[in-house]
């Protein structure tokens, strides 16, 4: 089925993107009567003004357009009348808050040299 092929296509290629620009989140939706793929992109600020990023959805959007034709795709930013409202599949970055107020010598990681969460960017709040 063509329309398997090209969500599989989309989703390959949306999770790589979302690898180089790991701040941004990605939802998407196919819309059957249509036969439009949807892809809406937070944060609008990037989806705006990101011209990196615009080149690479730019590049997307040719490439499924000469593949998958008369299917289309249409990247959507928050705030567009188009809404993705039933996501089939989703990127969200995480990102993780600590509080170090407390004495770190209360933890050992035996074996541990580092602890990495590779999704995630950390923010850390001293306490004063």
């Amino acid at each position: 089925m063509k329309v398997m092929k090209s969500k599989e296509y989309l989703i390959e290629k949306i999770s790589r993107i979302a690898e180089i620009f790991s701040h941004l989140s990605f939802r998407y939706q196919y819309d059957i009567i249509d036969q439009t793929h949807i892809v809406e992109v937070k944060p609008l600020e990037d989806f705006n003004s990101n011209e990196d990023y615009a080149t690479y959805e730019a590049d997307l959007t040719f490439s499924f357009d000469q593949k998958f034709f008369p299917e289309s795709v249409m990247f959507v930013s928050e705030d567009s009348l188009t809404k993705v409202t039933n996501p089939e599949f989703e990127i969200i970055p995480c990102k993780i808050s600590l509080n170090l107020d407390f004495g770190l010598e209360q933890f050992k990681f035996d074996g541990f040299d580092q602890l990495t969460v590779p999704c995630c960017n950390f923010e850390y709040r001293l306490a004063a």
